[in-house]
């Protein structure tokens, strides 16, 4: 069963839901606090081997040393509603890790999850 890494912006309501799944879920503010760079949060994620949960965008653009390091999954919802962004989280998350067998990195917008490339 996969294991979740949420990224400190991620509400408690989308931890909840992933337990209710069956799913591990931990916050990255249990690992070291609040502020951790990016960077590190996915040096951590892929040391055990989990999917980071984020509302943060720059997700999408990491350095080339840290692409394919981590799997991640990218809420991208402006502005941030917690209920609605577990609703999309309820409905999509078997496609966002269906298609994390395929790449690293999935962007989850209200139309569904879409697998991110190098170049998206």
């Amino acid at each position: 069963m996969p294991r979740f890494l949420l990224d400190e912006n991620v509400p408690h309501s989308l931890s909840d839901l992933l337990k209710r799944r069956g799913f591990e879920v931990r916050f990255s503010t249990e690992v070291r606090g609040t502020g951790l760079k990016n960077s590190d949060l996915v040096n951590i994620a892929r040391e055990a081997d989990e999917i980071i949960l984020t509302f943060d965008a720059d997700f999408l653009s990491l350095r080339l040393g840290l692409r394919g390091l981590a799997r991640i999954v990218y809420i991208d919802m402006h502005p941030r509603d917690p209920r609605k962004a577990k609703i999309m989280l309820e409905k999509w998350i078997d496609e966002c890790l269906e298609l994390l067998k395929q790449g690293n990195t999935v962007k989850l917008s209200e139309t569904g999850p879409v697998l991110q490339t190098g170049s998206d």
